[in-house]
This record gives C-alpha cells, structure tokens and sequence, in this order.
C-alpha cells in the first residue's frame, strides 16, 4: 500500500470515493485488522481522504475512532499500534483549524507534532512523506504542540473575539458565542464547524444550553436573550425586556426557565419561562452592575 497514489490515479471517480469513505469500516467489520492498522497509518490515504471533496480533515477523524470498536480478544488486536493511531488520530486533531484552510500543509504539521514518537508504525508514517515528493519544511526536532500535550484542538471560524463558551451534557458538542454577533456550534471531537447560529444584531456575550440538551440559550448587546434549537440551528424564542446589554445567562436544572442578566444598575436580573418566553421576575438588590449568574441544584440563584 506504499504506493497508493499510484493506484488510486487508476480508479474511477466513484471506486476512489468507495474506496477512502467504506473500505476502513468494511475492513473492520470484516475482521482485517492489519489491513486497517496500515490504511490509517499510511500518508497517502491520509492525505488522499483530506483533500478528497466527499471527505476532508472531519471524516479523516471520525476513521480513527473506528478503533474503538476492536475487541481485545481479536487475535490480531494490538495495543502499541492503537496506541499509535490514536497519537496520529491526535495529531490531526490538533492541526484542523490549520488543514482546513490549507491541506498542503499536511506533511509539515504531521512532521511536527509526531516527529519525536519512536513507534514503528509512526515512523513508517513519517518515513512515507519524502516518498511522495512531497515540498515540506522537515522538523528534525518537534516544532508543534504534541497530541500528548494539554492542547487537543483550536476551534477556528469567529471573525471576532469569543466571549462565552459552553458544552453539551452529553459532552460532544461546544457552544461559542462572539463579538462577530453570532452563536457556532462545533463538533468537540472533530473540530468541525456544524451551525452558526444567525440573528443578533451585536455582539454575543453569554450562552448556555438546556439540560435536556435540545436548546440553546444566548444573550447579546442588542439586549435580547434567543432560545435556538440545537438540532436545526434555528430560532425557536427571543426573550425582550432588557434596556441593556444581556452578559450572562442560565438555566435552570429542570430546564424550565431562564435566568439572565443586564448591564443595567437595576433591574438587571430577569427570570423567564422557556416555553413561554414570559418574564416571571425581575430580581432587584444589587446597586451596582451585575456580570454573572449561576444556579444551584435546587434552584437557588446566585449573581454577582
């Protein structure tokens, strides 16, 4: 398989797009496993899936986690190459925000970030680029943050500083809200981008989503708190009541009502019903501006 650019230039259009998109799952579930361990550590699919039109850097991803799925007991289960692809699987992860405006900068990111790992099956990799012709700056040393390291991943998209991160319960997707006015929805495990959320009309300064994991909760500079739908990206309620600029916002655990707050020295801190985008009350106490708000398990509400 050293030489599989060569082969995939003699495939027709669709047998190339069978071969990179079904034949990593059909190999696992056939059992192949040394077929699939040498597939996802060989620089010619890796660099064919990711400028592939169908495909690209999310896909290529999403392959390593077939891994996941080997059964220990599987005679040709092996935990130093699983090991390996996970380190490559890492890799890429970490270079997505990169890959996904510029593919050509493939080999110099993995060199990068792998060069220093002594496993066969990461030197094979390495070992692959210089075969391909490929033009790249070689790092003889690591240059870029590791995928053993404490980065995993750069989310890039915002045209503007990002005010407010949250993550779903279930743990796969983050929300960031921005200054470039709009709300993005992200794929924590590729990196990918899967909404921007469009409709305020200045800059995101809070988010948070229900427990239920279905909406999304966002407060902006245009004074308004929206409610989106977290399976379609779109608008489902907009809550108007505040005079000024919403910072924080909450949820409350049943998932009933929205607590959120104003840059205003009173009235600040509005509580509001989340299927009826009523307001129910205005909390009043603070003298001076308020910036954030949580809420405790049992629904008490704590501002400061």
């Amino acid at each position: 398989m050293s030489n599989l650019r060569s082969w995939l230039g003699q495939k027709s259009p669709e047998e190339i797009e069978h071969f990179l998109g079904d034949i990593p799952r059909l190999w696992l579930e056939g059992g192949q496993l040394n077929k699939l361990y040498r597939l996802l550590s060989n620089y010619e699919f890796i660099e064919a899936k990711l400028n592939h039109p169908e495909f690209g850097i999310k896909t290529l991803i999403e392959d390593y986690e077939l891994i996941d799925d080997i059964e220990v007991s599987h005679p040709d289960y092996s935990e130093q190459t699983i090991k390996s692809l996970k380190l490559i699987q890492g890799a890429l992860r970490l270079s997505t925000h990169i890959l996904s405006q510029d593919p050509n900068q493939l080999a110099g990111q993995l060199s990068g970030r792998l060069v220093e790992f002594d496993t066969p099956d990461i030197q094979r990799l390495l070992q692959q680029i210089p075969q391909t012709n490929t033009t790249y700056l070689r790092s003889l040393t690591a240059t870029l943050n590791p995928p053993t390291g404490p980065l995993l991943s750069t989310l890039i998209g915002h045209g503007d500083s990002v005010n407010a991160v949250a993550v779903t319960p279930d743990g796969t997707r983050v929300i960031s809200g921005s200054s470039d006015n709009t709300v993005k929805v992200w794929n924590l495990n590729t990196g990918a981008e899967i909404f921007t959320l469009k409709g305020h009309s200045a800059r995101v300064h809070a988010v948070a989503v229900t427990p239920d994991g279905t909406r999304i909760i966002s407060g902006a500079s245009d004074h308004t708190v929206r409610v989106w739908s977290l399976a379609t990206g779109k608008e489902i309620q907009r809550f108007n009541g505040h005079s000024h600029p919403v910072v924080a916002v909450a949820v409350t655990p049943n998932g009933k009502e929205v607590v959120s707050v104003s840059v205003a020295k009173i009235n600040s801190i509005k509580v509001w019903d989340l299927e009826t985008a009523k307001e129910e009350l205005t909390l009043k106490g603070h003298g001076y501006l308020v910036r954030t708000v949580v809420i405790t398990s049992d629904n008490r509400v704590i501002s400061g």
